[in-house]
């Protein structure tokens, strides 16, 4: 179906990035200046406050590398998640399967991923460790980030339609999801008592996936690979099934 509407999620994706950096005083640059901005708050805190060991890179990279794809995952859920609401009125007028603006919304959360890995790779090239031949496999978990981030905001989109507060609730529980990810600190430094709650929690998988890729030169560990796939395949089925049903049940009221 997709592949067939092709070009409807095309022209919706247009519509989705010029909405996006029509409403912004600095258009595009935006994408480049906020994680640089929030990096630029965490590092002066924490690099400063707390000597964390990174190896690998230097902690700025590695500070910078985990918000942009815990940003990616954030951003496309409540992106997805709001789609329903933010289009109701539109979906009410022309026969289009709201499917097809979820994927439009996740697509332009992954093409402003994209831009946003500029000032990270001008980083890198500064104060190390460089650009590798290997950073291509940066599409891997950037992808099944997306599919998994997808999967969620299909989960949630159909409860945001009847409870809007539900994507602020959700906003919320995101920032502590993240927080309980290796996003700002190394594993190392958690008390080994606790370290499961960081291993288990699904973002974890892809930030150490991503910063691999950036600059280990692999995708990470195995256990890193299955998570990824796992996870997104589980969210992506379940989120597809549950936003199928309420469609088809009529529980999804568009205004």
């Amino acid at each position: 179906m997709v592949w067939e509407r092709r070009d409807v999620v095309g022209l919706l994706i247009r519509r989705e990035l010029h909405v996006r950096y029509r409403r912004s005083l600095l258009g595009v640059w935006w994408t480049l200046l906020a994680p640089m901005l929030e990096m630029a708050v965490l590092w002066a805190v924490f690099s400063q406050l707390f000597r964390f060991s990174t190896d690998g890179a230097p902690y700025v990279v590695y500070l910078l590398a985990g918000l942009i794809i815990a940003a990616l995952v954030r951003n496309t859920i409540l992106g997805v998640g709001s789609v329903l609401g933010a289009n109701g009125a539109l979906l009410a007028r022309i026969r289009v399967a709201p499917q097809l603006f979820a994927l439009a919304k996740a697509a332009e959360m992954l093409i402003a991923f994209t831009v946003s890995l500029v000032p990270l790779i001008l980083i890198m090239i500064i104060v190390g460790p460089g650009v590798s031949l290997w950073m291509p496999l940066l599409v891997v978990p950037a992808i099944l980030a997306t599919v998994f981030a997808l999967g969620l905001g299909l989960l949630v989109a159909p409860v945001a339609v009847r409870f809007p507060d539900a994507i602020v609730l959700l906003g919320i529980l995101l920032t502590l999801v993240i927080y309980l990810a290796p996003v700002i600190y190394p594993l190392e430094i958690v008390p080994t008592d606790y370290r499961w709650i960081v291993e288990i929690n699904p973002l974890t998988c892809y930030v150490d996936s991503f910063r691999a890729a950036l600059y280990e030169q692999s995708l990470g560990t195995p256990a890193d690979i299955a998570g990824m796939i796992g996870y997104g395949a589980a969210s992506l089925v379940a989120g597809a099934a549950v936003f199928t049903k309420l469609r088809q049940s009529s529980q999804i009221h568009l205004a």
